[in-house]
């Protein structure tokens, strides 16, 4: 949605859209594991630099249960967070996309 807003095409939205995803892609330790940056703590929890991206937590919560054996109920704050960046991406996007398109 937040590409949509800045293009006027499908196809535009289509390459311009490429350019995003592979910067999610590779600031997500999807392509190589990255180095934590912690930048704060929040409830026990260290909040790094690359955690506002939602597949960072995707990509921790699939090595967590496929390449270290651990049961859905441990990557439930993966899921939650996950859950909660994707909405707030879209609810900005819906919000961008209102004020650029729909005036």
């Amino acid at each position: 949605m937040i590409v949509a807003s800045f293009t006027r095409t499908v196809s535009q939205a289509f390459i311009v859209a490429n350019f995003p995803m592979a910067m999610m892609m590779f600031f997500s330790g999807t392509i190589y594991p990255l180095p934590k940056v912690v930048v704060f703590s929040l409830g026990g929890r260290e909040i790094g630099l690359y955690d506002i991206l939602p597949p960072t937590h995707a990509v921790v919560a699939l090595n967590k249960v496929f390449n270290l054996g651990t049961d859905l109920s441990q990557v439930t704050y993966e899921f939650s967070v996950l859950v909660f960046l994707s909405v707030v991406y879209f609810l900005i996007g819906v919000w961008m996309f209102k004020r650029f398109h729909l005036r």
